[in-house]
């Protein structure tokens, strides 16, 4: 078993992972100053989530079985003033998931037979948050 798995993916396992953060802040002679509006994307590629299982319970790294995609947007927005000369206030609400994107999702697979007509079990299940609004406040002196 040690060997057969030798060179093969630990799974679950993306091929590709990115993630892109942006924001743009009102600047101070702007009517919205202290506003900061931005967002956080992540993209996942398909995961490695199961190889093939021969009767004698060797893997077959050349057919594995993938589970989906994942694409997450987490958007967010906030306020900062300065309440006195030495404090300052900041508000931030923060959504992740946006999409609603909820679980649970499989992280392992396996085949039920070792024959023509197999099918895949997926199991392991990860389970994952749906919308989620975080409201965050700050006084920094």
């Amino acid at each position: 078993l040690m060997t057969a798995r030798e060179g093969l993916q630990k799974f679950p396992s993306n091929k590709y992972v990115a993630r892109f953060t942006g924001a743009y802040a009102f600047d101070n002679a702007h009517p919205l100053k202290g506003l900061r509006l931005g967002t956080s994307v992540r993209w996942a590629s398909a995961p490695i989530i199961g190889y093939y299982k021969t009767a004698s319970s060797a893997y077959d790294g050349s057919r594995p079985y993938k589970g989906d995609e994942e694409f997450i947007v987490d958007p967010f927005i906030s306020y900062k003033r300065r309440l006195t000369k030495d404090i300052n206030w900041t508000i931030q609400l923060n959504i992740k998931n946006v999409f609603d994107e909820h679980g649970p999702k499989p992280t392992g697979a396996v085949n039920n037979i070792d024959g023509p007509d197999y099918e895949w079990i997926e199991f392991r299940n990860e389970a994952i948050d749906g919308r989620v609004f975080i409201l965050t406040n700050t006084l920094s002196f």
